[in-house]
């Protein structure tokens, strides 16, 4: 089993990867929060300096892109490629309001007849300097049909084009989906599109857009899904304990790989159980944030902006201290370091 980390914006930063990339080793794989392809072709610098070769510090780092412009992710992929990156991952999962309104993210899911022009065009942008067939698997499982290449179509399961090693470059481009944006009924159509495409790997979280992070994971959608898909398939949502992945094995005992969000943000050492490792200490979870904290201080000139950091991530690891309200609400409700450092000095002490 492959164990990757699932991006949250604000607060999976180069930072905390590296740091709980050393604190935790097991992680094979940790995804950026998403880079915004948009028409003024130009990243912010906060989204650079997350994929800045020198700040990943050899932790294995997946970049994201969000867009619904075929040439502007084609300018994204392109422009993150030149920091050596050969894995790429497109967003069409996220499912916060402001963007999924935009029609991106999840949003872009609503009409797969669009999504499919997109792609069509995406490709065509990056075929002058990039193979993204050489390792994409299409066809792996075999598709029944056509699948789109950059070199124009290919038999499923068919050999190479002969001028597949004049290309100069690989990448590999792969989709982190959900099953629809207000239900999941054209899900088996968003499959279809897929499977077009030399797409990698594909990531199903089982949920619509609509749901944001309600409801329970559409297993059931998720089971057509993966048995129809001509990809590699990894599975996203709710795996907090290792019992929620021993069923989900149950179910699906051909998954080879799984992507964890908030179930790492609540307990991070959460891929060490899973593979049968030892269960987080509370003097782990004392050395972790210290180190996280004290290395922000030295980023943010505003402790007030660590201080909103460290907050963030509380709200997720404050549910392993059960008992310990009042010292959690502390936390919530600290605005300078010197608070911060007092009541989480109460929680531990």
């Amino acid at each position: 089993m492959e164990y990757y980390y699932a991006p949250m914006q604000g607060l999976t930063t180069a930072l905390y990867r590296h740091i709980h990339h050393e604190f935790f080793p097991g992680t094979d794989q940790y995804y950026t929060p998403f880079l915004a392809a948009h028409q003024t072709l130009n990243f912010k610098q906060k989204e650079i300096r997350d994929i800045l070769p020198e700040n990943t510090r050899q932790v294995p780092t997946i970049p994201q892109v969000l867009g619904n412009k075929a040439d502007q992710v084609a300018w994204a992929v392109a422009e993150i490629a030149r920091y050596g990156y050969r894995e790429i991952n497109f967003n069409l999962g996220c499912s916060m309001p402001t963007v999924a309104k935009r029609g991106k993210g999840a949003g872009f899911l609503k009409d797969p007849d669009l999504l499919d022009r997109f792609f069509d065009a995406f490709f065509e942008n990056l075929e002058r300097e990039y193979d993204l067939s050489a390792d994409g698997k299409s066809g792996e499982k075999g598709c029944g049909g056509v699948v789109k290449t950059v070199f124009g179509q290919e038999e499923c399961g068919g050999g190479a084009p002969e001028n597949l090693s004049q290309k100069r470059n690989t990448i590999r481009f792969t989709v982190k989906t959900r099953i629809g944006t207000m239900d999941a009924f054209r899900a088996d159509d968003l499959i279809q599109v897929y499977n077009r495409y030399p797409i990698s790997l594909l990531i199903i979280h089982p949920r619509t857009a609509k749901d944001l992070y309600g409801n329970t994971p559409d297993l059931e959608t998720f089971g057509k899904m993966l048995e129809e898909s001509a990809h590699p398939v990894c599975y996203n949502g709710d795996l907090c304990i290792e019992k929620d992945l021993e069923e989900l094995m149950t179910r699906f005992p051909q998954l080879e790989r799984v992507m964890i969000g908030r179930g790492l943000l609540r307990n991070p050492a959460l891929v060490r159980e899973l593979q049968g490792g030892e269960k987080l200490t509370e003097e782990e979870t004392m050395r972790f944030h210290t180190r996280l904290y004290r290395e922000y201080l030295e980023i943010y000139p505003d402790s007030r902006q660590v201080v909103d950091k460290m907050k963030g991530l509380w709200t997720y690891h404050g549910s392993w201290f059960k008992g310990k309200e009042k010292e959690l609400k502390a936390i919530r409700k600290s605005r300078t370091a010197q608070e911060y450092e007092a009541a989480v000095a109460r929680l531990y002490g």
